[in-house]
């Protein structure tokens, strides 16, 4: 499947740009006057959020762009004061450093309609209070891959929205989840691995043709995430298949136990991820950064995990940290966390 750390070209054609765009159109009837919005841009427009879901979506509204070259939050919230945007699609460590900096200086999000969250799973501690913070924005969690263009999923805009969900599939999308060894389809609240079929996946994986075997079959692309449906066919996903981790026999999906830790009110950012265990096979460690003007042990956190996870979901190794490392998007490179925990492991003897 391609060589190890080498990344893959999604080729994507027009028509499948083109595609999404309308079918993101089509999905938030009602919600955006042609003409009237103002999209505020933070994700560069070589990278497939920042060229969906600003750039061509804001030209086939005919949007007002307000673009930054870099997110930082000082200059974004006094565009934001400036400008008003209606529509912000953003990644979670970009909502997580405005409601750090909402903790000591006034912000004002009013103008928002929609903002989205794309690129990484947004915490529910953070939608809850970044609805609150902007007095009536809605946050509309969604799903996609750069091999679909990239958005199959949203939460309706308005409706039965249901939090936490990824939403329903965009119009002409189709969906399965299934069995990730059997391949057989699953039913309603059973976890298998999500496929997706639709005119916004892509040709295929750029001279790479063994890949694209593995990830397109029928027309149908394996996203590697792990997902269920609920009885109203919206969708959640609980991990991703290679980030699973299996500790004494037990499947533990990182995005899980975020959930839970970004409910601790001193926690700014944190990322949970396996490593190897010589008695478990695998464990979970956590790598946190603190709020301003906090402190924690180890042994504080560890005791705060037990009275709200399974003791196999508590993290056994907990590290505090400055910063996590990000992409340029801000996505958190939570494989980077893993290796560098990792070399501590070796360099130590374990």
């Amino acid at each position: 499947m391609g060589q190890p750390g080498i990344p893959k070209g999604a080729m994507l054609t027009h028509r499948n740009l083109m595609a999404n765009v309308v079918q993101t159109f089509a999905f938030a009837h009602g919600t955006y006057e042609r003409g009237e919005e103002v999209f505020l841009g933070v994700s560069p427009f070589y990278h497939v959020l920042g060229m969906s879901s600003v750039m061509n979506q804001g030209l086939y509204a005919g949007a007002t762009i307000v673009t930054m070259r870099k997110w930082n939050v000082e200059q974004g919230l006094r565009l934001i004061e400036t400008y008003e945007p209606t529509y912000f699609p953003a990644v979670p460590t970009i909502y997580i450093s405005i409601l750090d900096y909402a903790k000591e200086h006034p912000v004002h999000l009013k103008s928002f309609k929609v903002m989205t969250s794309g690129s990484a799973p947004m915490p529910l501690e953070i939608i809850r209070q970044m609805e609150k913070l902007s007095d009536g924005g809605v946050i509309s969690e969604g799903y996609g891959l750069s091999e679909s263009s990239p958005t199959t999923h949203r939460n309706p805009f308005s409706g039965l929205r249901k939090i936490g969900s990824i939403g329903i599939p965009l119009p002409d999308t189709e969906c399965r989840i299934v069995h990730v060894d059997h391949g057989e389809d699953l039913g309603v609240n059973e976890a298998g691995e999500l496929l997706i079929k639709g005119p916004q996946v892509m040709k295929g994986y750029f001279r790479d043709v063994e890949s694209t075997a593995m990830q397109l079959q029928d027309g149908w692309l394996a996203t590697g995430d792990i997902a269920t449906v609920d009885e109203d066919g919206y969708y959640y996903i609980v991990g991703r298949k290679k980030e699973m981790v299996i500790g004494s026999g037990y499947n533990i999906y990182p995005n899980e136990v975020e959930d839970v830790l970004y409910t601790h009110e001193y926690i700014l950012e944190v990322s949970v991820y396996g490593v190897p265990d010589r008695y478990r096979g695998e464990t979970l460690a956590a790598s946190v950064v603190l709020k301003k003007g906090t402190t924690l042990t180890v042994d504080e956190l560890r005791a705060w995990c037990k009275e709200r996870l399974a003791a196999y979901k508590v993290p056994k190794m907990i590290e505090f940290r400055q910063e996590l490392p990000k992409t340029n998007v801000g996505k958190v490179l939570r494989r980077k966390l893993a290796e560098e925990h990792i070399e501590r492991l070796k360099a130590n003897g374990n």
